[in-house]
C-alpha cells in the first residue's frame, strides 16, 4: 500500500473552464474555449484564434504580498491551479508542514514570452539601467511549480506561425480543433495550467480522502531516430501495460493525445492499433483537445483530469469537432455526444514537441 499513487485533487485552468466542474461540463458538450485572441493586437498576424483562458483574476488566488504583476503568466496560472488543487484534496496546511519538502514534479515547455517581452519594451524605452531586476527569475521556466503555459504572446505566436507549427484558420475558432477528423489543418496554440496531487494509498486512506483513482502503470520513450513524431507512443503504451500488469483488452477508453495535427493524430491511432491490437476497435478513443485547443505542457494535467472524471461518472467525453472520419484514422472516437460506459481503466497519452512520449493508466482504485 505505501507504495499505490492515488490522485486525491486536481486543480484546473483551460480555455474551456476554470476549475473541474466548468471543464467538466465542457468536455462532456463538446464545447471549445477557442476563440479570438483578445490579450493583444493580432491585426498583423496570420493566425489570430488560441484556447486563451477568459475571466482569469490572478488577485483571486495570489496575494498582494507575492507581487502576482512580477510574475508571467504561466507561473499565475501554476500557483491558481496548486491552490485548487490543495483545496479539492481537502488536505490540511499542517499536513503539508513535512519534516521533508513536499515534492512538486514540474511540466513546462517554454519560458514566460510574457516577462521577456515586457523587459524587452521596457529597455527599448528607457534604457538599460531601467531594466527589470526581476525579470531574471520571472522568465525562466522553472519559475512554476506543476503543468503550466502560457504560450499566447506578439513573440511565439510569430515564431509558432513563421515554423508552421500552427496555422492560420479562417472560420468560425470554435470549429477549428479537430481532432482525427478528415478536414483538420493542424493544432491551436493554447494555454492553461493543471496540478495533480498524489498521495500513498494508505495515506489517503488514514486521512479520509477522496480517491479519484490510481496511477498503475506509466512509462516514457523518445521517438524513434527517423520516426514521425508520436511514433513513440508505440512502445509507451505495451510498456504502460506491462508496466500495470495488464493485457490490451484490460483498457476500457483512451484518453488520446489528439492535438488535431495532420501527421501526429495518424501516428497516434496507428501506435494505439499496434499496442493493442484488434481490442483497439472495440473501446472508445476521445481526444480533449477539440474543446482546450494544445494547451503545451498542461495537456498531461488535464487529461489525467479527464480521465479521473470518466472513471467517476463512466462518461465518455466526446471528439470535439469530429464531423468527418478520415479513412487513416480509422477508431471509435466518440463523435457527436458523450457515452455512458462501464469504466475500470483509462489508458491517457501525452505527446510533447520535442518527440517524447509518455503513457498513464489509470484505474479505479481497488481497496485493500
Amino acid at each position: 500500500m505505501r507504495h499505490r499513487a492515488v490522485i486525491t485533487g486536481f486543480g484546473v485552468l483551460a480555455a474551456n473552464g476554470i476549475g473541474i466542474d466548468a471543464f467538466w461540463e465542457s468536455l462532456l458538450a463538446g464545447r471549445s474555449g477557442v476563440k479570438r485572441i483578445t490579450l493583444f493586437d493580432t491585426t498583423d498576424f496570420p493566425v489570430n484564434i488560441a484556447g486563451e483562458i477568459s475571466n482569469f483574476n490572478v488577485d483571486e488566488f495570489v496575494p498582494p504580498e507575492m507581487k502576482p504583476q512580477r510574475m508571467g503568466r504561466h507561473a499565475q496560472l501554476c500557483i491558481a491551479a496548486a491552490k485548487m488543487a490543495v483545496a479539492h484534496s481537502r488536505i490540511r496546511e499542517d499536513e503539508l508542514k513535512m519534516s521533508e519538502p513536499v515534492p512538486a514534479f514540474i511540466g513546462v515547455s517554454s519560458s514566460a514570452f510574457d516577462i521577456i517581452e515586457r523587459s524587452q519594451e521596457r529597455l527599448i524605452k528607457h534604457g538599460p539601467k531601467k531594466a527589470s531586476p526581476y525579470a531574471v527569475s520571472a522568465s525562466q521556466p522553472h519559475a512554476v511549480a506543476s503543468g503550466a503555459d502560457a504560450p499566447i504572446t506578439n513573440h511565439a505566436l510569430a515564431i509558432m506561425a513563421a515554423s508552421r507549427m500552427i496555422e492560420p484558420f479562417h472560420g468560425d475558432p470554435a470549429h477549428a480543433s479537430r481532432p482525427f477528423d478528415r478536414d483538420r489543418t493542424g493544432g491551436i496554440l493554447s494555454e492553461g495550467s493543471g496540478f495533480v496531487i498524489l498521495e500513498s494509498l494508505d495515506h489517503a486512506i488514514d486521512r479520509g480522502a477522496t480517491i479519484w483513482g490510481e496511477i498503475t502503470g506509466h512509462a516514457s520513450a523518445n521517438d524513434p531516430r527517423g520516426g514521425r513524431g508520436g511514433d513513440g507512443l508505440r512502445d509507451t503504451i505495451r510498456m504502460a501495460l506491462a508496466n500495470a500488469r495488464c493485457i490490451p483488452s484490460d483498457i476500457d477508453y483512451v484518453c488520446a493525445h489528439g492535438p488535431s495535427d495532420r501527421e501526429l493524430d495518424v501516428a497516434e491511432t496507428e501506435a494505439i492499433k499496434h499496442a493493442l491490437g484488434e481490442h483497439a476497435y472495440r473501446i472508445p478513443v476521445s481526444s480533449i483537445k477539440g474543446c482546450t485547443g494544445n494547451p503545451l505542457s498542461s495537456a498531461g494535467p488535464l487529461q489525467m483530469a479527464c480521465a479521473a472524471l470518466a472513471l467517476r461518472d463512466n462518461l465518455v467525453p466526446p471528439t470535439a469537432n469530429h464531423e468527418h472520419p478520415d479513412p487513416r484514422c480509422d477508431l471509435d472516437y466518440v463523435s457527436g455526444s458523450a457515452r455512458h460506459i462501464a469504466l475500470r481503466r483509462v489508458l491517457i497519452n501525452v505527446h510533447g514537441m520535442g518527440g517524447g512520449n509518455t503513457s498513464v493508466i489509470l484505474e479505479r482504485v481497488r481497496r485493500p
